[in-house]
């Protein structure tokens, strides 16, 4: 699915229960409150990624993937964006040459769906509904074909019910 994505014009897909967000090849974000019928660009603020990485071992010390690619990615010139929601959630891109990888910084934990380039995450509290919502708009912004995307579902569904106890599917 990585593959796929660095394959399209988009660096970053995330969707939660508020909003579908994408990061452009020009590293532009675009965000859709409509489940994707009409996209909007939203301007972003750029950080010291020296503040950042200070910042990030502080606020997040169990992240999902390595501190220390991150690190080195913010050491070795990677760009630093920022974005803060009307609800208080806030994102941060860390941008360079190998990709996107989002932050996300939330007042209180929600379900969402993201894949960065670096990632595909999936927060634990997630139903079977909204994995195939994102499922959808990987297909409909031509990241994955629908044959691979119900595919690839189909299997991340079989590897929640075995890994997640309390991962229930609803149809």
């Amino acid at each position: 699915m990585i593959d796929s994505l660095m394959a399209s014009k988009y660096r970053a897909v995330y969707m939660d229960n508020e909003i579908y967000l994408r990061v452009m090849m020009d590293n532009t974000v675009q965000i859709s409150k409509d489940n994707g019928a009409v996209w909007k660009k939203y301007d972003t603020d750029e950080v010291d990624a020296k503040e950042f990485a200070k910042w990030l071992l502080i606020n997040d010390p169990i992240p999902g993937y390595s501190m220390k690619e991150v690190q080195s990615r913010l050491a070795n010139g990677a760009e630093v964006k920022h974005l803060v929601f009307e609800n208080k959630k806030e994102m941060y891109f860390i941008i360079d040459r190998n990709g996107v990888q989002i932050e996300l910084v939330q007042p209180e934990k929600i379900s969402s769906v993201l894949i960065d380039g670096q990632r595909m995450m999936i927060t634990s509290a997630i139903s079977a509904q909204m994995l195939k919502s994102f499922y959808d708009l990987l297909v409909s912004n031509n990241i994955l074909s629908e044959t691979l995307a119900k595919q690839d579902y189909s299997e991340r569904i079989k590897y929640l019910e075995k890994n997640l106890p309390n991962f229930i599917v609803t149809k």
